[in-house]
This record gives structure tokens, sequence and C-alpha cells, in this order.
């Protein structure tokens, strides 16, 4: 028997449900099947029932679909597991299709249209097609069964031929037929069916649909479960959002209905499906029951659902009067999704902060688009910590947003999209599961990184790939070639750069030796595989690679969901593809976004509880909710529009009954006013972001705007609407937020408070007190002048720990263009170094090309030409001197303040001291390299006997000269202990800063305050990022009498001694 129980709310059909499957027809040991029109439905009702009944089970959760393959292999015999006439499994058969030459000769229009080879043209057309038939085979299935008899012979009719005549011929239709047909003729048939079959909530079913049910009836018992919103039964009669539309032509007889001048005009705004689908079911032979709730009509939103359910015109009445205070009912106008969800953050604290007895759990939020708004949702709530941390749940956020996992398997899949850039590969190794495989540290990660920087990779892998370039010298920038560098680099050691070619040595140790290895074994594994996706192959074959893809550069550790996730997808494509037979070769480009589309699709995992939900606003994720939050209302994103397209035989000649995306999200709407319990928030983006140019929102809220403008009281002759709705800065940190101007604007992010709203906070120094003095009795000379060139850095690295540089990125994939400062004066060292070792232009030149350091073509010969001639002076003046002076090591041994100084210093003289330096005095970086060479000069004068040493530093436009020093091993212990000092406490000794005020003659402080600060062209030096870290108490006043007296310490010494000799 068919029942049919009607109500205007879920949980009163809930309840009945509950009730019913309480009273099982026979075994309670047998599941019963309960069709649902989405599976938020399913958990909805789930919890509901363990809360009434204190368990939930054996219940068969089934979307419409899913109950006629259940019952076909019920009945039937040699049924498949996978329906090969699904939208999916046709989009592979009719790509089979239009891969048949012999097809498309027999049809112009299609030939024409999908010539070119271009295979994502093709398959998403077969995609619309395969869509298409399937809403065929539900809305149309006398069309069907024509083009079976071949009685037309449009190209259609042929393709569905065609489908036919080439693979499976039984779709749901031919079963439906031979399943009654044996119900009719056996009874015993009927055994096999379950015993009760319940429809809860499902919006719309076609008549072929409710024709099988009614079929069913006669043998089980078939329970539908609706929700009518009105208790009045009307029909819709005009469409009345294009006068153009066909839909038009669909008028129904209004002489048993109220007619739409009676009607509610938001229920016949949005109702149309809702109508349509209660007369096709009251037309069935059922026994049916009524039970109606009257909606509260407390504030503007009980009185809006209770206008609705009684599908009166209000007009008649007295104007509705509005309470000031009523929150029932917001608007919120924004700047974009950020402000969207931003808002909408302060809005779900605010509500659960007034109403203690409300939980997450009682809050829905829905969007249209929920996939946009799915990385912002998670910027946003996922960042949020304290007492503004609220749980969340998005459905399928990894398939949504992407995750870590799945975004490093598109990376591995995208290999032949690109050149192997040297940023394409460092976000392939960003993969923590992919690292895992290979035994790859974050370390390991940043090491290889900098290698990859240092020694110029950009892209290709190597000279194969850019033979079709036309270029002999661009080999140097591919893998290949620096892996070659690293290697040599390794066996080599320093003395790699008297091998032709090599400009620079890295130097490695044993456990960095083992790394190349590694990032080798991954290089050559992902070119193996970049040749390989580069074959066609079939759908089961690109699924086979795809597990061999995840075996061979994946260790799952952790992300265990996520590959669960990818696996079932692509089990999924594999039954799709055993189903349908599909056998055609594919591109990597149709497979790609083939797996994309089924990840997207994937059932939700199992989702947390006491969380707000975030869910599309759409039929079958809608359920009630105390407060029900709705993002995304914009003019043109909400309601869908139709495509039209002109293959669209549905479209071009409509019925009552057929699916219209504008009736879906009209119906969703309605349908999400009306299950808001407690309040309705509706937020849609109503300004500019750039020019504050004011935006319509979307047409069904502009018509429950007019609603309520028409039938409610208006206050003090202010519109109702005006009242409601609220409009938002573009900030965040807009004063509006916290002051006490507006009601309706406030902020719970106590991190956006201007700060004269609150009472600062002392900044905490860094250190409470001094460390521990260091325990280490060695220092080498390079740690020393280390230190001197930020004692902050060092400090905060060495003895706190903490890092504060950010890994460097790769700036270009490409080769360079445009050398950097950096760059050029790396290079013009190198070029004074090998012009001194004899070198000539021509091997300076191809040793620098080879590094993969110098630009392309004649941008690298015109900056070694300017390279070399600034040093030629420099070169001359350096030669003239000899090459005894730059032979000789000397190894120091010292003990000095406490601790032993250890090092070798090359290019020792015997009675003088030659250095040069490419920095020119007039550089910012120059006194650092000064304070270098003084301190150099200072240890040898500490460690020769009887004559003193002189030190002479050429720079490339002057000389310097530091005469031999009596009193310099007093001088060099002072600078130990003020090593040893600044290692246990802050020390004040800016280098640039500091050299500025030891300097000047006149207003020393003025002078050091102006490199301190800095202007607009030139950052001052306490933009540092250490220095700022150290002194985050007092940078303002970093520069006091401290300062002064270690500015003086040391620099003054070294100015007192410092000569300059006369220009080249």
């Amino acid at each position: 028997m068919l029942h049919l129980r009607i109500g205007n709310q879920l949980e009163q059909l809930s309840d009945r449900l509950i009730v019913d499957l309480g009273r099982p027809v026979n075994s309670i040991f047998d599941p019963e099947p309960v069709i649902v029109p989405g599976m938020a439905v399913a958990r909805w009702l789930s919890l509901r029932m363990a809360q009434q009944t204190g368990i939930s089970a054996n219940i068969f959760w089934q979307l419409p679909a899913d109950l006629l393959w259940f019952l076909f292999q019920k009945i039937l015999k040699n049924v498949p597991k996978t329906n090969a006439f699904t939208s999916d499994a046709l989009a592979w058969r009719i790509y089979d299709a239009f891969s048949d030459i012999q097809f498309l000769k027999r049809h112009e229009s299609l030939r024409n249209y999908l010539e070119g080879g271009d295979p994502i043209k093709k398959w998403q057309l077969s995609e619309k097609i395969g869509s298409l038939f399937e809403q065929y085979l539900i809305y149309r299935p006398d069309w069907i069964f024509e083009w079976e008899r071949r009685s037309t012979n449009h190209w259609q009719a042929e393709l569905w031929a065609y489908l036919i005549d080439n693979g499976v011929t039984k779709h749901w239709l031919i079963l439906q037929k031979k399943m009654l047909h044996l119900l009719d003729m056996d009874e015993f048939i009927s055994a096999s069916l379950p015993d009760r079959i319940n429809i809860f909530a499902v919006p719309t079913l076609s008549t072929v649909y409710l024709n099988l049910l009614q079929v069913l009836s006669r043998h089980i018992d078939v329970v539908i479960y609706h929700n009518n919103f009105t208790k009045i039964h009307w029909v819709w009669t005009k469409a009345i959002f294009d006068a153009d539309d066909h839909e038009n032509r669909l008028v129904s007889n209004n002489e048993f209905f109220p007619d739409e001048q009676e009607t509610n005009p938001l229920l016949f705004a949005m109702g149309r499906q809702g109508s349509e689908q209660m007369n096709f079911l009251i037309e069935l032979d059922s026994v049916t029951k009524e039970e109606f709730i009257m909606p509260s009509a407390t504030g503007l939103l009980g009185r809006i659902q209770r206008d609705v359910f009684i599908s009166r015109k209000p007009i008649k009445e007295p104007r509705f009067e509005v309470d000031t205070d009523d929150r029932s009912l917001q608007i919120h106008v924004c700047h974009g999704v950020m402000r969207e969800v931003e808002i909408l953050h302060d809005q779900i604290l605010d509500v659960l902060q007034g109403n203690k007895e409300l939980s997450p759990s009682n809050i829905l939020v829905l969007a249209p688009d929920i996939e946009a708004y799915a990385p912002y949702i998670g910027s946003v709530f996922g960042s949020a910590f304290g007492d503004r941390r609220l749980p969340w749940y998005l459905k399928n956020l990894s398939a949504v947003h992407g995750s870590a996992l799945i975004d490093t398997f598109f990376l591995l899949l995208d290999l032949p999209l690109h050149r192997f850039e040297a940023d394409k590969i460092g976000e392939i190794l960003e993969g923590n599961s992919l690292r895992s495989r290979f035994k790859i540290s974050d370390t390991d990660k940043e090491k290889i990184l900098s290698w990859i920087r240092d020694i110029g990779i950009y892209w290709e892998f190597d000279q194969h790939d850019m033979d079709g370039l036309n270029s002999s010298m661009l080999h140097k920038y591919t893998w290949q070639a620096g892996i070659d560098r690293l290697l040599l680099s390794y066996a080599y050691g320093k003395d790699i750069t008297s091998l032709p070619g090599f400009s620079s040595a890295i130097e490695f140790d044993q456990e960095e030796a083992t790394l190349i290895g590694r990032l080798k074994t991954i290089l050559e594994k992902l070119l193996c595989l970049r040749l390989d996706l580069k074959n066609p192959r079939r759908l089961n074959h690109w699924i086979d690679l795809s597990n061999k893809i995840l075996e061979d550069f994946f260790e799952f550790d952790s992300e265990i969901d996520d590959l669960i996730l990818l696996r079932k997808s692509l089990e999924d494509l594999l039954n799709i593809s055993t189903s349908g037979n599909s056998h055609t070769e594919l591109s990597l480009a149709v497979f790609r976004e083939a797996l994309r589309k089924k990840i997207k699709q994937q059932p939700a995992a199992q989702q947390i509880t006491g969380a707000v939900m975030f869910s599309s606003l759409s039929q079958g994720n809608i359920v009630p909710a105390q407060v029900i939050y709705i993002l995304g209302l914009n003019q043109h994103s909400f309601p869908r529009t139709e495509s039209r397209y002109i293959f669209d035989h549905i479209k071009m000649h409509p019925r009552i009954g057929d699916r219209r995306l504008r009736d879906e999200d009209s119906h969703a709407f309605l349908e999400a006013i009306l299950s808001a319990r407690h309040r309705l928030y509706l937020s849609y983006i109503g300004r500019d972001i750039n020019d504050e140019t004011e935006y319509l929102p979307s047409a069904l809220l502009s018509a429950l705007i007019d609603y309520i403008d028409e039938n409610c009281k208006e206050t003090n002759e202010v519109l109702v609407s005006t009242t409601i709705t609220t409009n938002h800065p573009l900030h965040p940190f807009s004063v509006d937020y916290f002051n006490e101007r507006f009601e309706n604007l406030f902020s719970y992010s106590n991190d956006l408070v201007p700060p004269t709203k609150i009472d600062p906070v002392p900044i905490r120094p860094l250190l409470k007190q001094a460390l521990p003095p260091i325990s280490d009795g060695y220092i080498s000379l390079e740690r020393l002048n280390r230190f001197f060139f930020n004692p902050s850095r060092m400090l905060i690295k060495d003895r706190i720990g903490v890092h504060l540089e950010r890994p460097k990125g790769f700036e270009s994939s490409f080769e360079p263009i445009v050398v950097e400062r950096s760059t050029r004066r790396s290079v013009a060292e190198f070029v004074v170094h090998a012009r001194l070792n004899g070198e000539s232009y021509e091997s300076v030149f191809n040793r620098l090309q080879i590094n993969g350091k110098m630009p392309v073509g004649i941008s690298a010969e015109l900056l070694l030409d300017d390279v070399w001639l600034e040093t030629t002076s420099l070169v001359s003046e350096l030669s003239s001197l000899g090459t005894d002076l730059f032979t000789k090591n000397k190894k120091i041994e010292i003990n000095i303040g406490g601790m032993q100084l250890n090092d070798i210093i090359p290019n020792f003289g015997d009675d003088e001291l030659i250095r040069y330096t490419i920095t020119d005095a007039t550089e910012a970086f120059f006194p650092i390299r000064l304070l270098e060479f003084w301190i150099l000069h200072l240890v040898v004068n500490s460690i020769t006997e009887g004559l003193s040493i002189t030190t002479r530093i050429f720079t490339p436009k002057k000389i310097f000269r530091f005469p031999p020093t009596m009193d310099s091993f007093e001088l060099l212990k002072d600078y130990v202990l003020l090593y040893r000092e600044g290692m246990h406490r802050i020390l004040r000794f800016f280098p640039r800063t500091s050299w500025a005020y030891a300097k000047s003659h006149t207003d020393p402080l003025s002078s050091a305050k102006a490199v301190w600060h800095g202007s607009q062209k030139y950052p001052g030096e306490q933009k540092d990022i250490y220095f700022a870290l150290a002194f985050r108490d007092n940078l303002d006043s970093a520069l006091n009498e401290e300062f002064e007296l270690v500015a003086k310490r040391i620099f003054e010494p070294l100015i007192e001694h410092l000569v300059k000799e006369e220009k080249y």
C-alpha cells in the first residue's frame, strides 16, 4: 500500500518516521531502506533518532537513484554492480563514440565542432551529452523508446543507437519494465523485495519514478514523507522571471486550486517546484495523512513563515509591526567573499554569546557556491584561536579546497605540462608524504632548494630537452648540468675551481653527499614519470599508473584520509570504465579533469559532532537549525541560470515536472527560510572592493525584501528592510567596529582594536636577564668577524635557537636576464681572482657561463665587459705587487681573553698583508669589510715576533692602510671580550649606524639616527629582523649612551689607525 504523509516541518515528519520504523513490518534484523535527498538529511535523521530512542541502527540510507538499482539486483538476474547509464558512465561511452571516425563522418555538425582534435573539447561535450541523456531517461522515457525503435534519425537518436549497439543495452527503463513484469507474473518474486520502502523529504521525483512506486505499493508498503510548505494545495500557473521563457507554455488547469492572485507572493515566486511535485503526489492512489503545525508568528521571521504556511496574501490584514530589537532576520552587505566570512565569524560568536543555550551544532551555514568560499572559511575559522575559536566542519574540505597529498599528486601529473621548472620541482618537494618516501627532512629540503638557487638550475632536464631551442648555452641551466656540478664539487672540493667551466665551489660533508644521491634519484624518477605521462592510454591503464605513482612517490605516515579519498576516486573511475566498457585511449588532460571531478563528488568523511556545519545551498543539504546563515546571495550567481544548448531538447520542448535549476534554487532558498527556527542571517556582496560601486542582491533576496517592505509598517518613515540591513565597512579594523556609534557593527577581534580603545600592553624585553656565559673556549677568526657583522643575530640564532629568515623561494623559473647586485658582486670577485691568476677574458667568460648565474646571450658579454673595465685598475695595482703575496698561508693559535683563537690566514706576506675588496668605500657594506680587515690586522700583529705587519687594503678607487700596531694584542683582546659579552646579553652594536656615529665630526648622534631610521630610498638598519626582535621593547631608543660607548670602543681604534693613500 502507498502511504502519503504530508507535513510542513521536517521535525514533525521525522517523528512520524521514527514511530513507523519502531514498528517493523517483519524481522527487526532486516535493514530498512530510507530514501533521502542527500546525506546531510540522513545524518540529521540519524542524530535525531538516536536522541529520541537512544540508538540509530540498521537503517539503509539511499539516494533515489540508488534505490532503483538496489531493487533490480534484488529481483533480476545478471544485473551489473554499476549502472552503465549514469551521466558519468555515459560520458565515457560517448567519448568513445566521438572518437569513432566512421560515426563522425555521418554527422557533419559534430565533425565540424570536434575537428582540430582538442581532447578537452571532446570530453566536455561528452560530459554534457551524458548528463542530457541521463535526464532523457528520467524525464523523457518515451523519446528513449522511440529512438531504440530507430524511428528518428537526428544525431542524438543515432548516438543513442550507437551506444546501445556498442555496449551495455539494458538501461533502467528496460530493467524496470522487466522487474514489474516479473512481479505481476510471479507473486513469490515480491518476497525478494524489502518489506517497506520509506521516501523521506525528497523534494522532486519524476512521474516515471512515482509510477514505479505506485506499482511497488501493490506488493509492499511504500511510505512517502513529503515536506509541503503550505497547508493549501495550489498550482503554479505561469513563469514570472523571463517573459521569453519557453516554460511560459506550461499553463496548468487551475479550476480546482486558488489562483495566483490569492497566493502568498513568496510561495508563488519560489514554490513552483513544490507545487508541481505536490500535484503529482495527490494524483497517486494513496492513503494520505496530513499533520501540519502552525509556525509561531513571533518576530519578523516567524511572521513570514506563518504567512507562507497559510498561503494567504497579507495585504488584506493590517501591516505587521516589527519590534526595534527584533533580530530574527538580518541582511548584511559586504565588500567581498573574505569580508563575508570574517563578518560571519563575528556574528556566530555574538549569537553564541547572547544565547548560552545555543551550541555550534545548532548553526547551519549555507552558500550557493561553497567551493568558492572554502579557502576563505579555512583561513578565517581555521586561524582563530583562544575565545574566538569555533568548532566547524566543511563537507569534504580536502576535495573542495585541496590537500597537501592531493595537490602533490596532481603536481606529478602536471609534469608533462611544463618545462621541469625549478619552482615546480620545489613545489613537489613540499609534499610531506613524498619527502618521507625519499627520506628527505625539512632541513634537507631547504638545503636542496639552496643548491638549486646557488648553482643556477632553472628548467628542463638535460641537453636533449633543449635541442629544439637552438641554443648552445642554455643547457647549463638544466637539472642534469646542475647535478653534474654538485657531484663534481663533492668529488673535487675546493679544487673544482681549477677545472674548466667551474667558477665556484660548494663544500659538502658526508651526509650532504648522500642527499645529492637522493636528489638525483628523485629527479630520475620524475623524468621517467614525465615521459610515461606523455603517452595516451585507456582509462583503466591511467588508473593503474596513478596507483603506481602513489606507491613509488609517497609514504603514508599521515594524510590517511586524503589517501582514502584519492584511492576511492580512482576505484570509482575504474568501476565506471568497466561498466561502460570504455576502450578509447585518453590524453593526460582528459584523465586529469575527470579525476578532479570525481574527487569533488566523493561523499563526505565522518562529520565531527558539535560543530558549525558549512554546506551548499542546495536540495538535500538543508535541515532545520536554530540559526541559519546564508552567504553569497549575489545578483549574478544565485539563482543559477539555465545554460541553453541547441541540442538540449528538454529545454526546447518543456513539460510540467521537468528539472529547472532556477526552480531548484528558489525551492532551496524558500526551504532555508522556513527551516530557521530562531534566526536567519542573509549576506551578499553589495559593494565593490575598489570603488564602492553598489551591487544588487539576488533576485530571490530582492523578492524577500520587497515582501517585507510591502507587508510591514515603516519605523519612523524608514523601510523595515533598511532597519534590518547592516552595511559593513571595507576593512575589519575600521574604527566603526570598536565604538558605540553603530549598534549593529561590532568585532570580537581584539588584535584589531585601535590603540586608543585599550590600555597599551608593555612589550616585554627579549631577555629578562643575561644568559649564562658561553662555555666554548675556542673561536675562529671567521666566527669573530661574523659576530660583528650582526651581534644580535648570532645571539638569537646560536644561544636562543630562533631563526627568523624565511626559506627562499624561486624568484624566477627562467634563466637570468637581469643580474642582481649580489650576483654582480660575486662575478666581480671571481673576475679579480681569475685575472690575478693570469686567466684570459675568454677563459673567464666560459667559466662564468657554465655556472648558471650569468645572463643569456649579449647580456652576459655586456656584464663581463663592465666588470672587466671596473676591476682593471684594481687588478693592475695588485698585479704590480707580485704573486708571492697571494700564495702563503699562516696558521694562528692565540690564547686571548680567556679563549683560544685558531684559524689559518691565507695569502700571508712576510712584512705586509695585502687584502682587496670590490666593495667601494661609499657603499653601506664597506664598514663591515673594513672592520673585518682591522681585526685580521690585529691578529697578524699579535702573532709576529720582532717587526710588526702593515695591512694594505685595495678597493676599486682607493687604497687604505693599517700601519704596524704596537698594542694590537690588547685591542684584539677587547674585541674578544665584546664577543663573549655579546653572546650572553644583547650588545648595542649596529655596524652601519655605529660607523656613522664614530666617523662623524659634527653631530655624531644625528648621523647615526639618519642611518638607523633610513629614508624612503634606503631602508634603515633598524629594519633588520634580528635588531627589531632584540630591541623590540625599546627600538626607538636603541641609540642610547651604551650604544655610543660601544661604537667608540669598536670603531675609534680603527679610525685612528686607518690611513688613506693616494688614488690610483
